[in-house]
C-alpha cells in the first residue's frame, strides 16, 4: 500500500513537470532562430553565367535552405552599372525570401567590403583579331586588381571561388 501511494505522489509531480517541458518545447518550435546573413560579392554579374547562378544563390540551392544572402554585385565596365541595377530589380521582384539585399556597383574597393564568399566570374570579353595571350594578359590584371581589393575590406575568412 505505501508503495502504491509513493507511486501517486510521484505522479502528480512528475505529471505538471513534463506538461510543462511539454508546452515549452512546443512554443519554442515556433521560434525561427534566423542566421546572420551572408554577403556574397559576385564579380562579372551581368555575363551569362553569373546571371544564372545570381538566382541558384538565393534560392539557397549554393549555401543552404536557410542561410540569409547579402548580395554584392560587381562588373569593372563603368557601362555595366545599367545592366547591375536591372539585375537587381528583377532579383527583388522575384521576392526570394533568403535574400535580403542588393548592393550593385562598378568600385571593387565598395564591393568588396565585409564580404564572406567571393565568386569571381567576370573576364575580358574576346574582341575581333585579339590571340588569347592578349586576352589573358587583360583578365590577369583584372584579377589581380580584384585580389587586392579583396584583401584589404573583406572578412578575414573570405572564401574565394571562380
Amino acid at each position: 500500500m505505501e508503495y502504491l501511494e509513493l507511486l501517486l505522489k510521484g505522479l502528480v509531480v512528475l505529471f505538471p513537470i513534463v506538461f510543462y517541458w511539454m508546452l515549452i518545447t512546443y512554443k519554442w518550435s515556433f521560434r525561427k532562430i534566423e542566421k546572420e546573413p551572408m554577403k556574397v560579392l559576385v564579380t562579372g554579374a551581368p555575363g551569362q553565367i553569373g546571371y544564372a547562378i545570381l538566382p541558384m544563390i538565393a534560392r539557397g540551392v549554393r549555401l543552404g535552405p536557410d542561410q540569409l544572402v547579402t548580395r554584392h554585385l560587381f562588373d569593372n565596365i563603368e557601362q555595366a552599372d545599367e545592366a547591375l541595377n536591372g539585375i537587381k530589380m528583377e532579383l527583388i521582384d522575384d521576392a526570394f525570401p533568403l535574400l535580403k539585399g542588393v548592393i550593385t556597383t562598378t568600385n571593387i574597393v565598395e564591393a568588396c567590403k565585409d564580404v564572406n564568399i567571393a565568386v569571381m566570374l567576370g573576364g575580358f570579353p574576346r574582341k575581333e583579331g585579339m590571340e588569347r595571350k592578349d586576352r589573358m594578359s587583360k583578365n590577369v590584371s583584372m584579377y589581380m586588381a580584384q585580389a587586392w581589393a579583396l584583401g584589404k575590406p573583406a572578412t578575414a575568412d573570405c572564401k574565394v571561388t571562380s
